[in-house]
C-alpha cells in the first residue's frame, strides 16, 4: 500500500508520520548516497525510515517539517517518484508527504496508475485553515505569515480531492484528532 499524505503547511502531515515512527519504535534511519540534479556531487543523505511491518517512510523527521520537503530542489520529484516506485515494488508499504508534493497531482496520479494493482490512498489532512495558521505561527515564533497562501492551498486540496474521486481513486480524510491512529488502522496494524 502507498499512502500519500496531503495538506497545506501546519496541517499535521509530518506530525502524523513522526508519530507513526515513534509508535513503531523508531525503525531504522536509512542513509544512501544520493545525487539530486542541482547538487555538485553525490552525498550521503538520510532518505527514509524502514519501520516494522515492512513500512517505508520517505524523508527524515528530525526537523519540524519532514518528508519529501527535505529534498526540495529542482528535479527532486523525479527522484521522489523513483524512490516511491522502487520501495513499493519491493513489497513495502510506502508513506510519503510534503508541502511541495501536496501541490503536485498529475505526476503522482500517473505513478499511481503505473503501480497498479498496488493500493494507493490519497490521504488529505482534515485540519481547518485556522488551526493550520495557528500551528505555523507557533512553529515560526510568531512571524507574520501569508494567510492567503494557506487558504489557496486548502482550495487546491479540495479541487484535488474532487478530481481524484472523479477518477475513481481511493481518497480519505485524516482526522486531525488522531492521525497516527488513522495510519495504523489504514495499514491494518
Amino acid at each position: 500500500m502507498i499512502i500519500n499524505l496531503r495538506g497545506p503547511s501546519g496541517s499535521g502531515k509530518s506530525y502524523a508520520v513522526r508519530g507513526l515512527i515513534e509508535h513503531l519504535g523508531g525503525g531504522e534511519l536509512i542513509t544512501e548516497t544520493v545525487q539530486l540534479p542541482d547538487w555538485k556531487a553525490p552525498k550521503p543523505t538520510q532518505i527514509g525510515y524502514l519501520l516494522p511491518h515492512d513500512i517505508w517512510v520517505l524523508g527524515k523527521y528530525s526537523i519540524s517539517s519532514g518528508g519529501a520537503d527535505n529534498f526540495h530542489t529542482p528535479g527532486a520529484h523525479d527522484w521522489i517518484e523513483e524512490e516511491v516506485e522502487k520501495r513499493a515494488r519491493l513489497g513495502l508499504h510506502v508513506i510519503f508527504e510534503g508541502l511541495v508534493v501536496s501541490g503536485i497531482l498529475g505526476r503522482y496520479l500517473a505513478l499511481s496508475s503505473r503501480l497498479q494493482p498496488i493500493p494507493w490512498v490519497w490521504a488529505f489532512m482534515d485540519t481547518p485553515a485556522e488551526e493550520c495558521l495557528r500551528r505555523i505561527q507557533v512553529r515560526n515564533g510568531g512571524k507574520p505569515i501569508n494567510e492567503g497562501h494557506i487558504h489557496s492551498k486548502m482550495r487546491a486540496g479540495i479541487n484535488q480531492r474532487m478530481r481524484l474521486q472523479e477518477a475513481g481513486e481511493r481518497v480519505a480524510m485524516v482526522p486531525k484528532e488522531d492521525p497516527v491512529g488513522w495510519l495504523l488502522r489504514t495499514l491494518d496494524l
